[in-house]
């Protein structure tokens, strides 16, 4: 029998990891097609590029909040 499956914890774990992941492809494609046409301040772009680069640390503090509060 496989490991796959854990618990809730695990599955609500990827499937928060997998929604994080989908949201930062699509952030990451609105900061490139505003770039282009030309609708978004460099200084601003990098600034958020800079939030997207934190969002994957945040993420795992919330689930390891999350994981605490089940325990």
């Amino acid at each position: 029998m496989s490991d796959q499956f854990n618990g809730p914890s695990n599955s609500s774990t990827a499937i928060a990891a997998g929604i994080g992941a989908g949201a930062l492809v699509l952030l990451l494609l609105a900061v490139e097609l505003a770039q282009r046409r030309g609708t978004l301040a460099e200084k601003e772009r990098r600034r958020l590029l800079e939030e997207l680069a934190c969002l994957p640390a945040r993420l795992e503090q919330l689930l390891e909040r999350n994981e605490a509060v089940e325990a």
